[in-house]
């Protein structure tokens, strides 16, 4: 039975992770945990824990958000182990390594990237390494400073990478497993203001950035470079629009396509990786809600998950030959911001 998680921005309406399951096409979404802002989840290789931000700008009368662990049960519940400052302003996004001994959380109006120790049993030690940058970007209102948005490890597993939207770079970090990240190896500059938001590398070297101020996808021919080269913008809109900004960008499990999301256009676009890396249009459709903030596929591609944060709601279409069929279930829940299969 296909099942997982769904991150939130917590108020009136939610009170922290939601658990989902799907059956004969129905969805059903109960709380599985409650926790602040919860608004982006990971799980550990080997899918026995569950991570989770606190997206805050002070916790603990400290600066910063937390990061929370959780033990999932035979039934996917969760039971809380535990939480960790990252003492970075609201932290975005969580990865971890490919061994499942280091957690990295991105901290976006920080501009750093905080690391911490993955215990025995999936508790986190405190941080040991925090990764800060420095600078600005040429958009006044949205780069007046560093805003790391995306931290993940490169396919081969030897480097750290991180979306930067307020610089306009993708940072590349040495990182050796059972031992940490080390010093930058390599900086890939965008072009001035694209924002890059999150990145999907593929295995074969494609890098395909997502970018959240333009709503366009900008193509590398191969991210193992010391100096990847640009060879292809994809826009996402069929003009710009600043209330319309890139959210989510997802590789399907086979890798050939990419889907990526356009807030405020609130549109799923679905692209053909060509043999050369390149990328081809093949569909654009409506989210099924408003904002667009993030969509994930089912491990065998089969389904979409899409998390539309400003009306409540989240909608599961199928995948077929390629093509996402019309929203079959639409469920709800407060202000979803992040979907995790699991």
């Amino acid at each position: 039975m296909p099942s997982g998680y769904i991150g939130t921005y917590t108020g009136d309406a939610s009170k922290g992770i939601y658990a989902f399951e799907i059956q004969n096409g129905r969805m059903k979404i109960e709380l599985a945990a409650e926790c602040e802002n919860p608004s982006y989840l990971t799980l550990s290789p080997d899918g026995k824990n569950l991570y989770a931000v606190v997206e805050t700008q002070s916790r603990s009368g400290q600066n910063g958000g937390a990061v929370r662990a959780y033990a999932r049960d035979a039934a996917g519940g969760l039971r809380f182990l535990g939480e960790q400052l990252t003492l970075g302003k609201d932290p975005c996004h969580l990865s971890t390594d490919f061994e499942g001994r280091f957690l990295f959380c991105a901290n976006y109006s920080e501009g750093t990237c905080s690391v911490f120790p993955i215990e025995e049993g999936g508790a986190l030690g405190p941080m040991v390494k925090e990764i800060v940058h420095t600078g600005h970007g040429p958009n006044p209102a949205r780069q007046e400073r560093a805003h790391v948005h995306q931290c993940q490890l490169t396919p081969d597993g030897q480097a750290l990478v991180l979306c930067d939207l307020g610089l306009d770079q993708v940072v590349f970090y040495d990182f050796k497993p059972g031992r940490g990240v080390g010093e930058c190896i390599k900086r890939l500059s965008l072009p001035g203001g694209v924002g890059p938001r999150h990145a999907a590398l593929a295995p074969g070297g494609a890098l395909y950035v997502l970018s959240e101020l333009e709503s366009e996808v900008l193509v590398f021919d191969d991210w193992r470079k010391q100096e990847p080269r640009l060879v292809q913008r994809i826009p996402l809109l069929d003009s710009p629009n600043p209330e319309q900004t890139g959210a989510a960008i997802r590789l399907t499990p086979d890798g050939g396509q990419i889907l990526a999301t356009v807030r405020g256009a609130d549109s799923l676009n679905l692209l053909d990786i060509e043999p050369d890396g390149r990328l081809k249009r093949v569909q654009r459709e409506n989210s099924g809600g408003l904002w667009p903030r993030d969509a994930a596929f089912s491990p065998d591609g089969s389904l979409l998950l899409c998390a539309n944060q400003m009306d409540d709601s989240v909608c599961l279409r199928r995948r077929r030959e390629g093509r996402l069929l019309p929203v079959e279930e639409k469920a709800f829940v407060g202000n979803p911001c992040c979907i995790l299969w699991a």
